[in-house]
């Protein structure tokens, strides 16, 4: 391999580090053999070579370089989370040509979900199992900010477990408009209301000469990073895309692609990289093709190799499908996305996947891929489950029967010590004692009852009784471990 193990490491202090030896390298374009050195020296790869990788016709050469990358980094591990999606409504001021969900306020098949309705909606698809609201929608012309607000802590309050990834860099920015608030201001109130990270959709294409074909109603490029900075700056982390397939070119894309890495070079803000292919039908470019597989995994392959800091590349099995997303577990990617349940965006604009997958599934379509099927949380903490419950890795939780809040049966809570971070009790309960604690350690706003000093009561209808988990909490002070239940 031309003295790879001798070649000097380049300066980024990337993820990827110098790497073993692997069997040989085959390639039928030239071009690809000093790529592939940098590649195992963990050197970064430039401008040029991301362009070679778009224009390079050896796709299994160029999907061995990123399997080895991928590989180095997560072994045959592969991620999914079992996550809802929610989109509280489809009105939207813009008329971008690539989107096929929004719609004028008055326009046949539009809606904007009431409160109750919104809450309704998450309980519909939720079960103990799901870790996540995913949470997205139109620009509304007439929502107050407060609704954004309300519906964020409406759905903590009533599943406090659950991460809420909610609103891209392209709503969060809309609203600061509305609410005539800065960046960072809204940022700051919708983390306080209950916030816990970002998506990474409206990042489409960063060229403006793109941006103003497909999505000239949105923010611009240099606002979409400067907003997912502001984010990061005040501890949300969030995803990142890239829209292809459409009127963008190889150097539209390597300009996105190396304008992610800087980014994250800058604050490590970013969880994930998905490359979304393009849906053109029910769009006003409904002329062009859709992409081919060839493009939906070189696409996996080349992000991989360029976004050297990014922890993970996810392909979104509900926009390449579920096969191109299970063979691209082979190109680079270690992440499937989720369940999803009712994803509508992509749907609207023609994608023929259905509209969930059960884990049962997602968990075949990995391990035939020859991976190794790992759950895990939105901050890809892997998730146990047991017959008690669910936990995410540090955790510590387990099941306490309560019967209805007046009957006031109440068990003794041993004390743990745990990360408060973590929470795990899936349905929320009348108090049964008065508040005793309140605490916004990292950004979260916790209510908790006491239970210390109470004994098992007996339990005398079965019926009656609901079981939830406890979340044990270490006071921010360092002071005692307190037994608290969640309400």
């Amino acid at each position: 391999m031309n003295n790879v193990q001798n070649r000097r490491k380049g300066p980024f202090l990337g993820i990827i580090k110098r790497m073993g030896p692997l069997h040989d390298f085959q390639t039928d374009d030239p071009r690809l053999q000093p790529i592939c050195d940098k590649v195992l020296a963990g050197e970064r790869l430039n401008v040029d070579d991301a362009l070679t990788l778009y224009r390079s016709g050896d796709i299994l050469a160029v999907g061995w370089m990123a399997n080895a990358v991928r590989e180095r980094m997560h072994g045959d591990k592969t991620y999914f989370n079992v996550n809802r999606h929610i989109n509280p409504t489809n009105v939207c001021v813009a008329a971008c040509r690539l989107c096929a969900f929004g719609r004028k306020k008055d326009a046949p098949g539009a809606y904007t979900m009431a409160l109750e309705e919104a809450f309704e909606t998450a309980a519909s698809g939720y079960s103990e199992a799901v870790t996540e609201f995913h949470i997205v929608g139109g620009l509304h012309p007439d929502l107050p900010f407060q609704y954004f607000l309300d519906l964020c802590s409406g759905l903590k309050q009533r599943f406090p477990q659950v991460h809420l990834k909610a609103f891209t860099m392209v709503e969060v920015a809309y609203l600061s408009r509305r609410a005539k608030l800065s960046i960072r201001e809204t940022l700051e109130q919708l983390k306080a209301s209950g916030v816990d990270s970002l998506p990474g959709g409206g990042a489409e294409i960063f060229a403006d000469r793109v941006r103003h074909i497909i999505c000239d109603h949105k923010i611009d490029g240099d606002q979409w990073l400067e907003t997912a900075k502001l984010a990061h700056q005040i501890g949300l982390k969030s995803n990142a895309t890239m829209l292809y397939g459409h009127v963008e070119n190889d150097e539209d894309r390597v300009d996105h692609l190396l304008k992610l890495r800087a980014l994250q070079d800058e604050t490590g803000g970013f969880q994930t990289f998905i490359p979304l292919a393009f849906h053109p039908d029910n769009t006003p470019l409904q002329h062009l093709p859709k992409t081919t597989g060839m493009l939906d995994i070189k696409q996996i392959g080349v992000s991989r190799l360029v976004l050297d800091n990014f922890p993970h590349i996810k392909s979104y099995w509900q926009m390449m499908t579920a096969k191109i997303a299970q063979i691209s577990l082979r190109f680079g990617a270690d992440d499937m996305d989720g369940t999803v349940i009712e994803e509508k965006i992509y749907h609207d604009a023609g994608a023929t996947t259905p509209q969930g997958m059960r884990r049962e599934e997602l968990e075949r379509l990995i391990r035939a891929a020859g991976r190794v099927p790992i759950e895990r949380d939105t901050l890809y903490r892997p998730v146990t489950r047991t017959d008690r419950g669910v936990s995410a890795a540090g955790s510590f939780s387990f099941s306490v029967a309560l019967r209805s809040p007046s009957a006031g049966v109440r068990h003794r809570v041993p004390q743990k010590q745990i990360d408060p971070r973590l929470v795990t009790a899936p349905v929320p309960l009348q108090p049964i004692e008065d508040v005793s604690v309140q605490s916004n350690r990292n950004g979260f706003l916790w209510r908790a009852v006491e239970l210390a000093n109470l004994r098992p009561a007996p339990v005398q209808d079965e019926g009656d009784i609901r079981k939830i988990n406890v979340l044990v909490f270490h006071g921010g002070d360092g002071g005692d471990v307190s037994s608290l239940l969640l309400v």
